[in-house]
């Protein structure tokens, strides 16, 4: 399911769209790479994989791992596995409200789990994002709207 990814760009993310909503997960207390992460999957998915995460960061699944163990035991996401899968894959679910108020978007359909078929959609979006960081990503319901205003 998991695209080969990119080596990711140093320095800032070349996701110019999050720029400004990471700070705001900073702000409760998370380290840039996780915020940037975080902003990333409640604005667009609200689900994603340790692989997601891993092939991303270039990180090893301990790291993946300490990730996931984080945020379940913040309270903001919790781990199910994968439905209609043999093999024990999981996926998280990104659900806590602080993170999707400080982004600005506290009633995100994203914070509710949704069916199977619209659970791999979601894994399915990241995956495409994640291919094309440098592509320009229409976040919100309002982000979409003014793009479109703008062009009558």
């Amino acid at each position: 399911m998991t695209m080969p990814f990119e080596p990711r760009i140093p320095g800032p993310w070349p996701m110019p769209h999050l720029e400004h909503r990471t700070a705001a997960v900073q702000a409760l207390g998370w380290a840039p790479d996780d915020a940037h992460w975080l902003a990333l999957v409640c604005l667009h998915s609200g689900v994603f994989t340790r692989l997601q995460y891993r092939d991303w960061h270039h990180r090893d699944k301990y790291a993946a791992r300490r990730f996931v163990r984080r945020l379940t035991a913040a309270g903001v996401a919790r781990e199910h596995p994968l439905p209609e899968r043999r093999t024990p894959q999981r996926f998280c679910h990104v659900f806590g409200r602080t993170l999707y108020r400080a982004l600005g978007i506290e009633d995100a359909h994203q914070r509710r789990l949704g069916s199977p078929a619209l659970l791999w959609r979601r894994l399915l979006t990241l995956d495409c994002l994640l291919a094309h960081p440098d592509a320009n990503w229409l976040a919100t319901g309002e982000d979409k709207l003014l793009f479109f205003l703008k062009r009558g």
